[in-house]
């Protein structure tokens, strides 16, 4: 019993000093279902817009999949047109300010801006585990890639991301793509909302 019980806490010690590759002190997330024909783009923009002005919040962002809920899109891959056969490409769609949201440093280019809507070329961010698999010898920016935002497979990448966590704490990073929430005619039946807080999150 004692071993076992030495082996559980080490294991979970070595959960709590995981570096996630994110920032999760002060962050609140959760889930909105929008009820009867609501027009998704205006609910969630008035929605972040009203968390904005709560006293205390530093920034709001939004997710079609929560980190640490243990879900993922997965898709098959084509980049600059050319099929990645028996490759996957996991993905998320986020809104503005996603990354500075979650405290996941953006290593080159931008994060997903409020100006990335549907009358506007479609964007995506990926991870640096994406560039060094797929783009390890020119500048990421620029190329096209696709999943399956919608059937688009002209989607330009416009910034590159530090890996983190997404599935769980024990994953290894897989290549990721990012994409412009606000682009899609409809985001789903629920979105997670991220809130990024000074002081007690649940407080808040």
């Amino acid at each position: 019993l004692l071993m076992a019980a030495g082996l559980l806490l080490r294991t979970l010690r070595n959960y709590a000093t995981e570096n996630l590759g994110m920032q999760t002190e002060g962050l609140l997330a959760f889930g909105v279902t929008p009820q009867g024909q609501t027009d998704d783009n205006i609910l969630y923009r008035t929605l972040s817009d009203r968390l904005r002005q709560l006293p205390g919040v530093e920034s709001v962002s939004m997710a079609a999949m929560r980190p640490g809920s243990g879900w993922s899109d997965n898709s098959g891959l084509i980049i600059d047109g050319v099929e990645k056969k028996g490759e996957n490409l996991r993905s998320n769609i986020v809104g503005p300010g996603f990354f500075h949201t979650m405290g996941i440093p953006i290593l080159a280019g931008r994060d997903i801006a409020e100006s990335d809507t549907q009358n506007t070329e479609q964007v995506a961010l990926v991870n640096e585990t994406f560039v060094k698999k797929f783009l390890s010898k020119t500048n990421p920016l620029g190329h096209i890639v696709n999943g399956s935002f919608g059937g688009n497979s002209h989607i330009t990448i416009v910034g590159v991301v530090r890996d983190s966590k997404f599935e769980s704490v024990s994953e290894e990073p897989m290549p990721m793509a990012y994409y412009a929430a606000m682009q899609l005619p409809s985001m789903g039946s629920t979105l997670q909302i991220e809130v990024r807080v000074r002081g007690n999150a649940m407080a808040m």
